[in-house]
């Protein structure tokens, strides 16, 4: 499982449509469910992709999906200092996502 921290502000709206995400939803969750296994102990392991809200990009040969996770545990990536009185705060800047890739020419996702 590839999973990528990123820290970004951009506001780029290319998410995909709710007719188009409808099937993409469902070849990405059934490639997933095939082929990722997470381990109770993980402290991940209880993060589920949530299908309905896929950002799509391109990168050379490849189309990248950004799929965001739920976060039941409420984990957090930080560098530095929380102050832990504003720590609700701090959660909602953060959104772990789930990128998965696919060769435009092979078809190939990983």
């Amino acid at each position: 499982m590839l999973l990528l921290f990123v820290n970004s502000c951009k506001k780029d709206e290319r998410y995909t449509t709710e007719l188009a995400n409808s099937a993409l939803s469902q070849k990405l969750s059934n490639w997933y469910d095939a082929n990722i296994k997470v381990s109770a102990d993980n402290p991940f392991s209880e993060m589920k992709p949530k299908w309905n809200n896929i950002y799509t990009g391109k990168q050379l040969h490849q189309n990248v999906y950004e799929v965001k996770l739920s976060n039941p545990k409420r984990l957090l990536v930080v560098s530095g200092h929380v102050d832990v009185a504003k720590l609700a705060s701090e959660e909602k800047k953060h959104d772990i996502r789930l990128l998965i890739f696919e060769n435009t020419l092979t078809g190939k996702i990983s």
